[in-house]
């Protein structure tokens, strides 16, 4: 059975990961656009950053949920034999977000998050995985 702590942790990890996973998609969108000067001011930016938070949460939200719970469960496999909660869980959220990212151009035809067609955006939404899966293994641990 799984805890009530794990649980609350679990969705705070998702939170985390999709509010900067879309974060940083939107500010890499951003950046295509000031390359090619178009210039977008710094209250600009943060509308549009709300406004993604709201679009992508049906999609990327749920593509996203649905990859923690496999990084996250197969990662608790690895933390119930060697340890390293703060390790793994991380890795495993990087992990989710890497192979995400991979597999929506063959399976979708389309890589939806814009921001993660360069590897530096790539990078970035790894990334938030990774600050994700050890925001779930701070409470794990603790809870």
């Amino acid at each position: 059975m799984i805890s009530r702590s794990t649980v609350i942790a679990f969705f705070t990890s998702l939170i985390v990961c999709f509010l900067l996973a879309s974060a940083f998609n939107t500010q890499f969108v951003i950046a295509g656009l000031s390359s090619v000067q178009v210039p977008v001011p710094f209250q600009e930016r943060l509308v549009m950053t709300l406004k993604d938070w709201v679009g992508l949460a049906p999609t990327y939200g749920v593509l996203i949920l649905i990859g923690l719970l496999l990084a996250f469960g197969t990662m608790s496999f690895f933390v119930r034999r060697f340890g390293r909660a703060q390790i793994l869980y991380p890795i495993g959220g990087a992990l989710c977000f890497f192979v995400m990212i991979a597999a929506m151009e063959p399976v979708l035809g389309v890589t939806l998050v814009t921001g993660a067609r360069s590897y530096l955006g790539w990078a970035f939404q790894c990334l938030a995985g990774a600050i994700g899966g050890w925001v779930f293994a701070r409470q794990v641990v603790r809870g």
